[in-house]
């Protein structure tokens, strides 16, 4: 398999044509991206509400209720678990619905991720 050098500067480690860095330095990076986008991008009053024990256990409900099952691959017949409850409303559009479990569907990470940047072309 063909291989290159690691994109880190002054890293001599190889790794294949299909990754950027060596298993080191690639856990650097997301380290990186991950506290520049904690630090820019995350709103603090959401991220104190996914740690509360009031959405834990409403999410444990969501899961629950639907057999742990993303319900958009469910749709197209395909069983796949869901790793994320979503919010349908999100609360940054109405916040008030953050426990509705109304408002609350799981979804894989693939479904969630769709849908996000759906909601954010929407909202722009």
């Amino acid at each position: 398999m063909p291989s290159k050098v690691c994109n880190q500067a002054g890293c001599h480690a190889l790794v294949p044509m299909s990754e950027r860095y060596c298993q080191a330095h690639r856990r650097e990076v997301i380290k990186h991206k991950n506290e520049v986008y904690d630090h820019n991008h995350r709103n603090r009053e959401h991220d104190k509400f996914y740690h509360s024990k009031e959405w834990k256990t409403v999410r444990e409900q969501v899961m629950k209720d639907h057999g742990g099952l993303c319900v958009q691959c469910d749709m197209f017949g395909i069983v796949n678990d869901a790793n994320v409850v979503d919010h349908i409303i999100p609360i940054e559009v109405d916040y008030s619905k953050r426990l509705d479990i109304t408002n609350l569907q799981p979804l894989c990470h693939q479904h969630h991720a769709l849908k996000t940047a759906d909601d954010l072309r929407r909202r722009k």
